[in-house]
Formats: structure tokens, C-alpha cells, sequence
């Protein structure tokens, strides 16, 4: 047997808040190969806000006269997610932060949630 260790590749655990979930289905992609958007609906299953989590943090959405969203809930209540991804997961995070980065499409809602994916 040979003195090298095989080094194993640990599955990236991406921590997600409620701001984090809500901006990442804004960035998650809509279009592209059927590939990817089973990949991004497969994290968006995982990251989504369930009715008992809505209950809990008493979550609460409403739009302003003009028509803007507005999305409410107590903080204190708040519980991370410990979204854990696959290498191909966290693969396509990273490339569509690049790819928003690239185009300045990332906006200041989002820009937490891209800096920690970047970090992945």
C-alpha cells in the first residue's frame, strides 16, 4: 500500500438566511441546457421556505400601490439553512455569480448571498 492519502472532495454547505433564500431564487437560472435547470430546481426544493418555517417566523408578503413586492418576517425567529450542495451544485452557483457579476446584474439585495457562493 501506497504512503499517499486519497483526498476526498467534502460536498460545499452553503448558510443560508431568509434574505439568502429569497435572493437565491432571483439568481438561480430561468433558461439554458435542461441540465442545468433541473440543477436549479433541485436547490431551489431544497432552499424553499416552507409553510411550518412561514408560520414560525411569521412571514408575510404584500405589495406596495405601485405594485412592488414586500416580504416581511421577525428575525429573531429566523433559523439558518445549512443548504449542503454537490460539487456540480455549487459549480453552477459559482458560474452564474460570475456570469451576473460579469454582465453588473448583481444588485445590492443579492450581493451577500453572491460574496458567499463566491467563497464556496
Amino acid at each position: 500500500m501506497s504512503g499517499k492519502k486519497k483526498l476526498e472532495k467534502r460536498s460545499p454547505i452553503l448558510r443560508l438566511g431568509i434574505t439568502d433564500r429569497i435572493a437565491l431564487f432571483n439568481i438561480l437560472p430561468r433558461k439554458g441546457a435542461l441540465l442545468t435547470l433541473q440543477v436549479a430546481d433541485e436547490i431551489r426544493k431544497r432552499a424553499v421556505i416552507s409553510a411550518e418555517e412561514q408560520k414560525r417566523i411569521k412571514y408575510r408578503e404584500s405589495f406596495t400601490p405601485d405594485g412592488k413586492l414586500i416580504v416581511e418576517w421577525d428575525v429573531k425567529k429566523e433559523s439558518p439553512l445549512d443548504l449542503q450542495l454537490t460539487p456540480f451544485e455549487a459549480d453552477l452557483l459559482k458560474k452564474t455569480v460570475n456570469y451576473l457579476d460579469n454582465q453588473e446584474e448583481i444588485v445590492e439585495e443579492w450581493r451577500a448571498l453572491c460574496e458567499k457562493i463566491k467563497k464556496l
